[in-house]
């Protein structure tokens, strides 16, 4: 279970870093 929790969160984390980036991106310009 510990690993699996791990394993979302990490998806989680690099989906919203992904977002975060192309909000920052297009907000900047």
């Amino acid at each position: 279970m510990s690993t699996r929790g791990q394993g979302v969160v990490s998806r989680t984390k690099g989906k919203r870093r992904e977002l975060k980036k192309g909000s920052v991106q297009i907000n900047e310009p």
